[in-house]
């Protein structure tokens, strides 16, 4: 623990002084003030005397309304008040608000009796006064002073007791004992020099105090971040912002571990208990002298990848969420061990360094002890939010900050940091790490298909009703559509609820991610336009003018991607506005049609800017602006053309491209030549294409959508994009397909890109199984798990000789059986000597069939009550030829299950 300057020794006695004496005093008037207070056995905690006052009490707090009520004491003095049961070690600043809560026969809290110094209520406040001048401003005392200053506040302390007495008829043996007990205090102090002790309790005192006020003062400031509406420009009106505990589904992560990848899945509720397994089993110290002195004990780095649109955000506003619920109330374990949570957006322009980043956001009192700000936060158990590490821009501000946590936090081992980044920018975080934490990389999974139907109907559901309300017609949809890829994206689904609630005609069946977002931007246009009805220009030259300024939005946020930000800077912000102008327009209208307006409050004061709503909103703005000038180009290959421009415009305005090129190059193994760096500056790097590929899929799907004209050249162009991306699975190619409705046209580009091997695994699901119709026959031979479950999905078309097949699940057909649909068929048409999976409904003569499969070693059949003792009597026969196979699993109805000596599911 440091120790105090000793140049601030009078003020540390001081401190001390008022922490023992004044608290004594406070809290004698307040025992003696209350009707049926706790004097030496424990009684009601002071939450339930408020709310049970008796009936002859004159005590402020009765004559309260519930919402002053409600508001009277904050959540850190609850905290306090659940602790100490006797009320007897309440802190001054809250004895001094309960003995104006509680008290009988005091002034109401607005009278100016609480001002004036010859009354009770005014000695009270200025012992608080004293003690928070104390303890803010950082100052030291004189001999003469510090002398003058204890005789001050000693006739304070015995004006306050007399008076206390006179109000409350205290027996005047009592008065004399709490007097004298008050002077020993005084004199000891008096005479004491600065000993180990005086010294210990002082710093005790200054964090408790650091503590609770930060914390008091953090809770209100991060108040107004649980309740937010991620889609404002699209709904823009305060009567559609959520609480975040309102609609947020709980998120599943995948956990990695050690260097063979050991993944497990963890529950977002459970998410901080890898941190507390860790210190409970500290690993013995090997560190030098300047590592921190906790027995092996290390800070804490849990690092959270996910793709755009994955919930990043939406986890961390949870998290902050929920540290400010009563702990009762709170869902995360262990959140509410941590006494402080400080969130930082990597998007924002906060402080350089922690200690500006403290001072923009703690009390102002405490940013004057600029000495020990950063002391006094390490003495607290600190969780950092830290979001959007893929939006730092080198030598930034915000990147130093986080640098600059990155280096203080490793000598914290209290602290915990819990970061969020898109996943192509991991690893160059991971490099800049210091050593001596604790990293535990966690990776974002998409909403489950179970889950999806959930999240969205819960987010309808909030929506206050316009009278065109239709959830059933919204479940029959998601039934439908739910079990597409791109809705593993909460964004996505907020997306689907959003503008169902505002037309249901807005989705359908076949919508995919592209033509959503094409749905989105177009009722944003039309919300514009219906706000422009009265502008003086016709119906058509207003909307001309519309897309106008549009296609200068689609500019300005693809140069902002390419500089990984999704803020406006001022001067593309005043480029909008001249645009909106020189087309008549009003700029305060068009431009939150399509970003949102943020608010800023730091220390520089109150200010706006624009943002893109969201990075994939972005990603689409950028997509339209290139597909744009492609149908106006006369060339037709010109998205490299593209990139490059813009790239070369990112090279004037930052670091990031030069940053790029060299890092390529530091992983070359041929020899570098001046030639090759000019080369890769005209155009885009695999790691810039590899940060663009959300974009470029977006492009392909714009390209592919039925109302684009044909432009076969500039679809060949973004799948080679792509491919240069890094794409070259067939998973990922079948995923691309499939929002571009398998196109002819990507189809035959994408199969030029598949190479021949005949150990790469396709797997086909319910979401792929368009594309991989299209795709399977053109392709060379591969592995292919076929992974089913919707009755709706059709495993007819996805069958042919070159392909070796190892599993066939139809989960639907398994788990509610039907005589009336076998998969014999599919069986006997599938090559069977490479299966090593099934899951599904055969006939005994389908199970003949299984002999075949010597590589079979998993095996689940569902049975009707028509056939099930045939069925049981078939694989019995066949068992024994299937050596791998240890148990075969059935599923039945329930009229079968009594009475079989077989392991079945529930149908």
């Amino acid at each position: 623990m440091a120790a105090a300057p000793t140049v601030h020794v009078h003020r540390i006695k001081l401190v001390c002084l008022m922490e023992n004496a004044g608290k004594d005093v406070l809290t004698f008037v307040l025992k003696r003030g209350a009707l049926n207070a706790p004097t030496t056995l424990p009684g009601v905690s002071l939450i339930d005397y408020l709310s049970n006052l008796p009936q002859e009490s004159s005590a402020n707090y009765g004559k309260m309304n519930k919402k002053e009520k409600k508001g009277a004491l904050n959540h850190t003095d609850h905290c306090q008040i659940q602790e100490f049961p006797l009320w007897d070690n309440f802190d001054v600043t809250l004895l001094y608000k309960v003995i104006k809560l509680t008290c009988e026969d005091v002034a109401e809290s607005k009278d100016p009796k609480w001002h004036d110094s010859k009354t009770l209520e005014g000695m009270l406040t200025k012992i608080k006064n004293e003690r928070n001048k104390l303890f803010h401003e950082v100052r030291d005392f004189s001999e003469a002073e510090y002398q003058d200053k204890v005789n001050e506040l000693e006739n304070l302390f015995i004006r306050v007791l007399v008076a206390a007495k006179t109000r409350y008829c205290i027996p005047d043996a009592e008065l004399t004992s709490m007097q004298d007990n008050t002077r020993q205090i005084i004199d000891k102090l008096r005479k004491s020099g600065l000993e180990k002790e005086i010294l210990i309790y002082y710093s005790s005192a200054m964090r408790q105090e650091f503590m609770r006020e930060s914390q008091a003062h953090l809770k209100t400031f991060y108040d107004k971040l649980q309740t937010f509406d991620p889609l404002s420009f699209l709904t823009s009106s305060p009567k559609y912002h959520h609480h975040i505990r309102d609609i947020f589904c709980g998120m599943s992560l995948m956990e990695e571990r050690g260097h063979v990848q050991q993944r497990r899945d963890i529950d977002t509720y459970d998410m901080l208990t890898v941190t507390r397994r860790e210190r409970q089993n500290p690993q013995p110290s090997t560190s030098s002298s300047a590592a921190p002195p906790t027995h092996g004990a290390k800070p804490q780095l849990i690092l959270i990848r996910g793709v755009a649109g994955s919930g990043k955000t939406t986890l961390l506003t949870f998290l902050l969420s929920e540290w400010l619920q009563d702990p009762d109330a709170c869902n995360i374990r262990h959140l509410h061990e941590y006494d402080i949570v400080l969130r930082v957006l990597c998007r924002e322009k906060d402080g350089p360094s922690l200690q500006d980043f403290l001072k923009q956001i703690l009390p102002n009192h405490f940013t004057v002890m600029e000495e020990d700000l950063i002391t006094r936060l390490q003495q607290c158990k600190v969780l950092f939010l830290i979001d959007g590490l893929d939006e730092l821009s080198p030598g930034s501000r915000s990147e130093s900050l986080v640098t600059d946590i990155l280096n203080i936090s490793k000598y914290s081992p209290d602290f915990t940091l819990v970061c969020t980044s898109r996943p192509e920018t991991v690893q160059h975080f991971l490099n800049k790490v210091p050593a001596g934490y604790e990293v535990w990389n966690m990776e974002m999974k998409s909403v489950s298909q179970e889950q999806r139907t959930l999240f969205v109907m819960k987010h309808y559901d909030s929506f206050p009703d316009n009278g065109k309300k239709d959830p059933g017609k919204l479940q029959y949809l998601m039934s439908h559509l739910g079990w597409r890829d791109y809705l593993g994206l909460p964004l996505n689904l907020n997306f689907v609820a959003t503008l169902f609630y505002m037309d249901p005609n807005n989705i359908k069946i076949t919508t995919t991610q592209t033509s959503m977002y094409v749905t989105l931007r177009d009722w944003c246009i039309q919300k514009l336009q219906a706000r422009l009805t009265d502008h003086p220009q016709d119906i058509q030259t207003l909307e001309d003018h519309i897309y106008k300024v549009l296609e200068d939005m689609y500019d300005v946020a693809l140069q902002a991607l390419l500089q990984d930000r999704v803020t406006l800077s001022e001067e593309e912000a005043r480029s909008l506005r001249i645009s909106c102008r020189r087309k008549g327009l009003p700029s305060q209208e068009v431009i939150p049609s399509f970003f949102n307006l943020e608010d800023i409050n730091d220390r520089q004061g109150h200010h706006q800017k624009y943002a893109a709503p969201h990075k994939s909103l972005q990603e689409f703005y950028g997509a339209s602006g290139i597909v744009q000038k492609l149908l106006k180009s006369s060339h037709s290959r010109d998205i490299r053309r593209m990139l490059y421009d813009s790239s070369r415009q990112q090279f004037r305005n930052s670091k990031n491209l030069l940053r790029n090129v060299l890092c390529f190059f530091c992983h070359r193994k041929t020899p570098l030549h001046a030639s090759d760096i000019r080369r890769m500056l005209h155009f885009p790097l695999p790691q810039q294409l590899l940060n663009l590929r959300s974009l470029l899929l977006h492009v392909a799907g714009l390209l592919c959508l039925p109302q684009t004209p044909l432009c076969g050249p500039a679809i060949q162009e973004v799948v080679d994009l792509l491919a240069e991306s890094g794409i070259g699975r067939c998973n990922d190619w079948l995923s691309m397909l499939e929002d571009t409705e398998a196109n002819s046209i990507a189809l035959d580009c994408v199969v030029r890109h598949i190479i021949s091997d005949e150990r790469e695994l396709v797997t086909i699901t319910d979401s792929t199984i368009t594309s991989a119709r299209a795709l399977l026959p053109l392709i060379p031979s591969k592995r292919v798990m076929i992974q089913l479950s919707r009755k709706e999905s059709d495993v007819q078309g996805l069958i042919f000789e070159h392909h070796k097949y190892t599993e066939l699940s139809l989960r639907h057909q398994y788990m509610h059986p039907d005589q009336a649909i076998l998969h014999d068929f599919l069986l006997r048409t599938t090559p069977r000597s490479n299966l090593e999976r099934f899951m599904g409904h055969l006939s005994a003569g389908g199970i003949q069939l299984l002999q075949e499969c010597q590589g079979l070693w998993y095996l689940s059949l569902a049975m009707c009550d028509q056939d099930a003792q045939e069925v049981l009597t078939a694989i019995k026969a066949v068992h024994p030829s299937l050596p791998q196979v240890t148990l075969p699993l059935f599923t039945c109805p329930r009229a079968y299950r009594e009475g079989t000596g077989v392991h079945h599911t529930a149908a």
